[in-house]
């Protein structure tokens, strides 16, 4: 299966930023702002083209986060066969700090009221999954939407996501939920994008039969600190707690 990434680019002056081998992808009209790559990704997906090949949307921002090319990341997917996502996390540092548990911990210190925001939405969606108490190891940690996967993930991704997307719409068109259009922090950005931005880290702790593969990166340094395979090591240490704790 072959790697397709799109590069997200919302003004002509951001197209001298792209990565050649990344296939150019133009959000200069920008129709929905506050969905962000969500947006783009639902429409693709509708649209079929995640259908064949292993696919992701990357921000035109992804090499100055990462310091990663088109090159080094198509390379690794080739090194890497047979998961179902891979992604890379700019923000390796994070990890390191004992304070953020999870992306949602993280998440409630920069943007205030995010979680209790997100976790009604999950309740009314039908979701058993306390956001709160969430605690993530690598294997399901990413800062940034930086994950391409395959047409599998996608439809997973996209079920999962989907029901949240549909009550923020409505609640958007009948004016029912005034907080997600508060601003979440000083940029003036509404709480939405914070908050999907989150669920593909929210459902790889939520489903363990999900194949990750992940790249840190300390951007500090702006080079890979780490290439590993943490999703099968992480189920796998998961399982032999379990049967340890068993009576």
């Amino acid at each position: 299966m072959t790697a397709q990434i799109f590069q997200i680019f919302y003004q002509p002056s951001q197209f001298d930023s792209l990565e050649p081998n990344f296939i150019p992808y133009d959000n200069t009209a920008n129709p929905r702002p506050e969905w962000c790559e969500y947006y783009i990704f639902r429409k693709e997906f509708f649209k079929g083209t995640c259908a064949e090949n292993i696919t992701g949307f990357l921000s035109w921002k992804f090499h100055d986060k990462t310091g990663v090319s088109g090159t080094q990341c198509l390379d690794w997917i080739k090194k890497e066969p047979g998961h179902d996502v891979y992604f890379i996390n700019p923000y390796a540092q994070f990890l390191r700090r004992k304070s953020y548990k999870s992306v949602w911990h993280h998440g409630e210190q920069c943007h205030p009221g995010l979680t209790p925001i997100a976790q009604d939405l999950m309740n009314r969606a039908g979701y058993d999954i306390d956001l709160a108490a969430l605690i993530m190891d690598q294997s399901q940690t990413a800062f940034c939407n930086y994950w391409v996967g395959t047409p599998a993930f996608w439809k997973r991704y996209i079920d999962f996501c989907e029901p949240i997307y549909q009550l923020i719409e409505d609640d958007l068109s009948k004016g029912k939920n005034q907080k997600l259009w508060q601003p979440a922090d000083p940029s003036g950005c509404c709480y939405i994008p914070y908050i999907f931005e989150r669920l593909f880290s929210t459902l790889l702790c939520a489903d363990e039969n999900i194949s990750s593969c992940g790249m840190l990166i300390d951007k500090r340094r702006q080079r890979p600190l780490a290439k590993t395979i943490f999703g099968d090591i992480s189920r796998a240490l998961r399982k032999i707690r379990a049967r340890i704790s068993r009576p």
